[in-house]
């Protein structure tokens, strides 16, 4: 579901706008589990923590992960 919402959108987002995007799909998700999604998956290299503009955002690390995820999952 995160993977999926950052997909749709051009944009990085901050934690607070994933949180609401994804409470849209699960209105039982808790913040503190979607960090550890978060965590996870930039572990594992899907996603990137960057300073935009002095705030946290996340985003695909790789533009053609991004892209192909869309395509066959959007």
């Amino acid at each position: 579901m995160v993977l999926d919402t950052m997909a749709s959108l051009n944009t990085p987002l901050d934690f607070s706008k994933i949180a609401n995007l994804c409470k849209h799909n699960n209105p039982n998700l808790k913040d503190e589990f979607l960090r550890e999604i978060l965590d996870i998956l930039s572990e594992d290299h899907y996603i990137e923590r960057k300073e935009d503009s002095g705030e946290n955002v996340y985003d695909f690390r790789w533009g053609i992960v991004k892209r192909w995820w869309k395509e066959t999952r959007l």
